[in-house]
Parts: structure tokens; C-alpha cells; sequence
């Protein structure tokens, strides 16, 4: 059997207008569809076989030049796959797969031909190059994300055909559009995207229609992610989100309302609304535990883990990440567990379990190749590298982002490479590559402004600073921090702000300002109490006491430094138990207080050396056989 003629497809042009949403979402077919290099998965949810035939046809006419395939699948199939290379010989042209819902009856709790589909993911992109469009109706929608949750995780976009025609609707659209907020998307077309969602909107008003209703809290949620995105407006953005929300509430779509929440929640973190958002996050795990819905639950339970681990609450993100894990591994997830293994071996790496952290990370990469995911298997080699990077084996390191760089420019994600290109400058200024550096920083900073991500621009901003510090340009670099907290201040970030402000505050001591260093260390000091951010208090105490040791204000120093020392051992971050460790240690000895604070230097020299830092180690071996008392 070959594919069927597209000329079967016919409908009735007498049948008057469509509705709105069905053009809008035909639109989006179209221009994904265009847009498609190479292989592609969508998902066409039709629930009429006749509306989903009449659709392939308005699909063709749009599409006049295209060369397309309609494979219908039967009862008996098992293997869409075999029956899509059997149907299509030819690799060219968009794939549309249909009856599906043949051989996926509702009734039977297992499916063979989705277990197929989810063990033979990665072979579709090798034997079918080519756009993929499984036209199926909602109840399907479902046994996919049970039973091939890989094979559904991979797909570009799942676009929904309604059945009924709401006049309300405005159907004004300039250009189709993937609904999810792409990452890589130049900043021009981002902004014409808000303001056709802004006029759409406004001539919608406040339908009465239950389909409308929906579509427009859609165009809010929509809206409101692409201003988060460009920073354009951040409080704009939480009051849609809100909005979105009330209208999921009122039509009792508790799954969308639920994802809302975690929007929200993400925004308070930001915003160092911590236990504003903690809050959100069991509001909606609350939900999915209500609807069943393991996978978003355990999803949720890795954001919440998250904001724990900032807080400093380590084992507690740590316990929630490894429920989380067992949860996917269960439900046969083989992506999300890999990402939560990732999450623990952040933590990991920040405990000094260096070597259970890299085997958690060659575990996930392992499944992501299995995956056939390169993307995903790019970022775990980035995490690899950050901890070979820090053991001093900067070599590997920058191997593995130039490996993951690859992977970057082969698949066309501009922000992914220029974040590695960061890490990459970060390495060879270290190195002493210096202008290296700057030019690829500069590169960067150039893609995150196309991009519009401002964020990320401002942290760039940040990393040429402090290449300009190290060469003396201290005015420069003053000048790019204080233009990267205003970004920060602007999106509410008072995270990142606080630490533009220590950035700000290094500078004004290398200029002999250690007054207003000191003051405005305390200023960030405060904003990381507010946030309970314990990582933060402890770096900051250490600056501060840092200077004041310069200042010789040493009991000052070592009040602070002892806080900080005792910050670092409850969060069990071995580095900072290492550095500060090294400070406090000298100075207690320096004092008198020996046995203390050889203790201390000693526990220093044996974490560089779990760290792999032997240069570090040596250092503080000098300064512990420096204060030893001679072999009597």
C-alpha cells in the first residue's frame, strides 16, 4: 500500500468560514511545517476523521509546492515506523500519519504499537529526515504520554483542531506561530509576536463562549512568558499570569490552572519572593496529586528542590530530587529521570562528591544518548566540564564545551552556544587568554541582544568586567556592573542584583573605597538574608571579612569569617569549606589559637585534594607546616 493521494482529501468550500481557532492553528501547522529542517514531530489533534481529512486538504492548498504523504495506519499495525518507510520510500516531503486511533483502542490498557514508538525514537529521524504530523484524536493524546513518553517528550508542537466555530475569536494572525517561547528567536520577531498577542487581546474582550474563554487565557499565559522572556515587563507579566489563571479556575481546568502556578512561582523566586513560591509550588503539586499526575507532580518536586537548594536547605532538595528520580524511573521517563539525576549531581558536586557526581552525570548522558537526544546530552557534557573545570583539569573541560558547542550550532540553538562560549571565555581568561576572552564574550553579549535576553546579556556584562578588573580597567568595569544591576533591578532579580552589588563592591576596594566597599557588601549581605539565601550570606561574610583583614581589623575578620566557615559546613559545599577554611585557619593560628586552627587547615588541605586543587593543597601544607610546633 502506498500513501495516499492528497486528492482524497476533499471538502466542501461551500461549508462557509472557519472557525477562527481552527484557521489559527491550521496557520501554525503551515509555518511549522515551512520552517521544519530535517526531522520534525508535531501532533494534529483532530477528534473527526472527515474534519481531519477536510483539514489535509486546506494543508495541501496552503502548501501548493510541497510534496506530502498521507500514511494511513491500520487495526493490526504495530510498527508505525516500518509502515511509514514502507508507505514513504522516498525521503522528501512532509509525513502525515493517520488512524492512529486504529490500533490504539481506549479500552485496552496497553498498546504495542506506542511501546514501539517510544523504543524506536531514535530511529526516526535517521529513516524518516523528514517533517512527521500524526493527525490524532484527544483521547490518544493521553495514552501517548503514558506509554511512549520519549517518543511524545521529542515532538516540536502539539496543535489542537477545535470542533465547533466561536465567532468570538479574533482570527487576526500576521504569521503562524509555535505557541511554545523559543529560545532562539531574534528579538524583532519576538516583539511583533507581543504585539499581534497585545491586539489580539484587546479586540477579544471578555468572551462568553467556553472555547474562547480558554483560547484567550492561552494568549494571556502566551503573552505573559514572552515578556518574562525579553524582561520587558515583569509585574505586566505575573498580573496575566494571574488573569490566566482565574480564567483556568473558572472553566475548572485544574491542569492548566496547576502549570500557571508554577509560572507564578517562578517569577516570585526571582523576585526573592522565596516562600511565596514555595508556596505556589504546593498549591500546585496539591493539584496533580488530586488529578493522579505523577510525572507533573514529581516535575514539581524538582522545582520546589531547587528553590530549597538556594535556600540552603540541601538535604531537603536532595531528598525531594531523588523521590523525583524514583517517580520517572517508575513511570518509564527516561529523559526527566536523566535530568533529575543531573540535579543531584549538582548537589553532589557542591557537597565534594565529586566522583559520585560525575558517574550521576555519564548516567544521564548515557540515557540521553540512548535517547538519541543530542541536545540534552550537549548540556550534561557542560555539567561534566564545569566539575573537571573546578578539579583543575581545564583541558578536558574546554574539550567537552567545545564538544557540546558542536552540538549547538549543528542543531541551530543560538542561546545554548552562546552560554558555552561563555564558559568557554570564562576558561581562557583563566588561562590568560585574555583578549581570547573578550571576544567571545562580545559575540555573545551580540546574540543574547538579538535575542533580546537580557538577562543573559547582563550576566555577560558581568563576566567582561571582571576580565576589565583583572587588566586594571577598574572604571570600565565599574561602569558594565553598574549597567548590569540596573538590567537585574529593572526584571526584579534581587538575586542577581545582590551580587552585581559584591561585583560593584570589589571594585570600589581596588580603588581604596573600602568604606563604601564595606557598605555596600552589607547592602548585599541584607538582600541574601531576605531571600534566606544561605550561599549568599556565606560568600558575602567572607568578602567582607576579607577586607577587613586588610584593614587589620582582625576580630571583626574573624567573627565573620566564622560564620561564614560554619554557613559553608552546614550547606556542605566543600569548596567554600576549603576557602574560607584557609582564612580562617591562618588567622586563628596567627592569633595564637593553634590547635583550632590547624585543625581547620588541615581539613582545608585534604578537601583541595578531594577537589583535585594539589596546587591549593600545597598552599595550605605550606601555611600547616609554617604553624606547626617542632617534633620535640
Amino acid at each position: 500500500m502506498s500513501s495516499t493521494p492528497l486528492s482524497e482529501f476533499s471538502f466542501d468550500p461551500r461549508r462557509g468560514p472557519e472557525s477562527a481557532e481552527t484557521m489559527e492553528s491550521l496557520r501554525t501547522l503551515v509555518r511549522s511545517l515551512t520552517r521544519a529542517g530535517g526531522f520534525s514531530l508535531f501532533f494534529a489533534v483532530c477528534n473527526k476523521p472527515a474534519e481531519r481529512n477536510r483539514l489535509i486538504a486546506m494543508l495541501a492548498e496552503a502548501l501548493p509546492e510541497t510534496q506530502m504523504h498521507v500514511v494511513e495506519l491500520a487495526a493490526e499495525t504495530t510498527d508505525a515506523l516500518a509502515e511509514a518507510r514502507r508507505q514513504v520510500p522516498e525521503p522528501q516531503g512532509p509525513v502525515l500519519i493517520v488512524n492512529l486511533e486504529k490500533a490504539v483502542p481506549s479500552d485496552t490498557p496497553r498498546h504495542e504499537i506506542l511501546t514501539a514508538l517510544n523504543v524506536q525514537r531514535p530511529e526516526w529521524p535517521r529513516q524518516v529526515p523528514q517533517p512527521v504530523v500524526f493527525w490524532i484524536p484527544q483521547y490518544v493524546l493521553g495514552f501517548l504520554e503514558r506509554e511512549a513518553p520519549d517518543f511524545f517528550d521529542w515532538r516540536s508542537d502539539t496543535i489542537s483542531f477545535p470542533e465547533m466555530e466561536v465567532e468570538e475569536v479574533d482570527h487576526l494572525r500576521t504569521f503562524a506561530w509555535v505557541p511554545a517561547v523559543e529560545s532562539s528567536l531574534p528579538k524583532e520577531v519576538r516583539m511583533v509576536r507581543i504585539r499581534e498577542l497585545r491586539e489580539r487581546l484587546a479586540r477579544q474582550r471578555n468572551p462568553d463562549d467556553p472555547v474562547a474563554r480558554k483560547a484567550r487565557a492561552v494568549w494571556l499565559r502566551e503573552l505573559a512568558h514572552q515578556l518574562v522572556f525579553t524582561g520587558e515587563n515583569v509585574d505586566e507579566a505575573l498580573g496575566l499570569y494571574q488573569q490566566s489563571m482565574a480564567i483556568f479556575e473558572e472553566l475548572g481546568d485544574k491542569r492548566s490552572r496547576a502549570v500557571t502556578l508554577g509560572d507564578i512561582a517562578r517569577i516570585r523566586g526571582d523576585k526573592g519572593e522565596v516562600d511565596a513560591a514555595l508556596k505556589l509550588h504546593q498549591e500546585e503539586l496539591e493539584v496533580y496529586e488530586e488529578l493522579g499526575d505523577k510525572r507533573e507532580r514529581a516535575v514539581t518536586l524538582g522545582n520546589t528542590a531547587r528553590i530549597l537548594r538556594d535556600k540552603g536547605e540541601v538535604d531537603a532538595a536532595l531528598k525531594l530530587l531523588q523521590e523525583a528520580q524514583g517517580v520517572f524511573e517508575d513511570l518509564g521517563h527516561k529523559r526527566s529521570r536523566a535530568v533529575a539525576l543531573g540535579d543531584i549531581a549538582r548537589i553532589r558536586a557542591d557537597k565534594g562528591e565529586v566522583d559520585a557526581a560525575l558517574k550521576l552525570l555519564q548516567q544521564a548522558q548515557g540515557i540521553f544518548e540512548e535517547l538519541g537526544d543530542k541536545r540534552e546530552r550537549a548540556i550534561t557534557l557542560g555539567g561534566i566540564a564545569r566539575i573537571l573545570r573546578n578539579k583543575g583539569d581545564v583541558e578536558t573541560a574546554l574539550r567537552l564545551l567545545r564538544e557540546e558547542l558542536a552540538v549547538y550550532e549543528e542543531v541551530g540553538d543560538k542561546r545554548e552556544r552562546a552560554a558555552t562560549l561563555v564558559e568557554i571565555a570564562e576558561i581562557r581568561a583563566d588561562k590568560g587568554e585574555v583578549d581570547a576572552a573578550l571576544k567571545l564574550l562580545q559575540e555573545t553579549q551580540g546574540v543574547f541582544e538579538e535575542l533580546g535576553d537580557r538577562r543573559s546579556r547582563a550576566v555577560t556584562l558581568a563576566h567582561i568586567a571582571r576580565i576589565l578588573r583583572a587588566k586594571g580597567e577598574v572604571d570600565a568595569a565599574l561602569k558594565l556592573h553598574q549597567e548590569q544591576l540596573a538590567v537585574y533591578e529593572e526584571l526584579g532579580d534581587k538575586r542577581e542584583g545582590a551580587a552585581a552589588l559584591g561585583d560593584i563592591a570589589r571594585i570600589r576596594a581596588d580603588k581604596g573605597e573600602v568604606d563604601a566597599a564595606l557598605k555596600l557588601h552589607q547592602e548585599e549581605l541584607e538582600v541574601y538574608e531576605e531571600l534566606g539565601d544561605m550561599d549568599g550570606i556565606g560568600n558575602t561574610l567572607w568578602s567582607i571579612a576579607q577586607m577587613e583583614l586588610r584593614q587589620r581589623k582582625s576580630q571583626e575578620a574573624l567573627e565573620h569569617l566564622s560564620k561564614s566557615y560554619s554557613i559553608n559546613l552546614q550547606l556542605g559545599r566543600l569548596a567554600g569549606i576549603c576557602t574560607v577554611g584557609l582564612d580562617l585557619g591562618q588567622l586563628l593560628c596567627s592569633t595564637g589559637k593553634l590547635e583550632e586552627g590547624l585543625k581547620i587547615l588541615i581539613r582545608s588541605r585534604d578537601g583541595f585534594q578531594k577537589l583535585g586543587r594539589p596546587d591549593q593543597a600545597q598552599k595550605v601544607q605550606a601555611l600547616i607546616d609554617k604553624f606547626s610546633p617542632p617534633p620535640s
